[in-house]
């Protein structure tokens, strides 16, 4: 009977140290789980603002002198630079320049309608490619521009990843309208007055 409880007090010990083992597992594999998230989580934080570094926020010296440039020989609107290449995953900007030549203070809204055409070709310069959900262009829409003076605007061209090489057009439009210029921040439903002819940027994804 001795024999008996000491091996009774020996099983009920063991059971608890395995209670104990399986609980020291469980907890030791639940720190290894939330140190792999958490480790993942700062990669992809590390990498998406290390992505967004690489995206100027501002037109470089050499997009704000040729715009100046262009403006001063007496276009109404400038672009620059013409053609850009971006490979796929990646963004870039380019330069929009508005010069107001308007007679009176009254016509100091501006619009800008920036789009990717239908028309896209291959790298082979022929075949025509699906420009749908390829390039996504952001840009602030409505400016005031006083009389005389001009703007500069920065345009962004994103790439999407499984985007189709090619060469991609980006049409720029401006529009007028002679509003007050307290109405300027909001966007018309439809634009009157066309205010230069169409710009365009071609964009190339190798």
């Amino acid at each position: 009977s001795g024999n008996t409880r000491f091996l009774s007090k020996w099983r009920r010990k063991l059971q608890k140290n395995k209670k104990a083992v399986e609980l020291s597992m469980n907890f030791l594999v639940m720190v290894i789980l939330s140190i792999v998230v958490l480790s993942m989580g700062i990669v992809f934080v590390t990498r998406l603002f290390s992505e967004a570094a690489k995206i100027p926020d501002s037109l470089n010296q050499k997009t704000e002198t040729e715009i100046a440039r262009l403006l001063s020989s007496g276009e109404r609107t400038a672009i620059y630079p013409g053609e850009i290449t971006i490979p796929r995953g990646k963004a870039d900007v380019f330069g929009l320049g508005i010069l107001n030549i308007a007679s009176d203070n009254a016509e100091k809204c501006f619009y800008v309608n920036a789009q990717v055409s239908s028309t896209a070709v291959a790298k082979d310069g022929i075949t025509p490619i699906t420009v749908t959900n390829q390039i996504e262009i952001i840009v602030k829409q409505q400016y005031a521009v006083e009389n005389k003076d001009n703007i500069k605007i920065l345009i962004l061209a994103k790439v999407k990843s499984d985007a189709d090489s090619g060469v991609y057009v980006v049409d720029v439009q401006v529009f007028r309208e002679r509003i007050t210029s307290s109405q300027c921040s909001t966007v018309p439903n439809s634009y009157t007055h066309t205010y230069s002819n169409p710009l365009k940027v071609y964009v190339k994804v190798p």
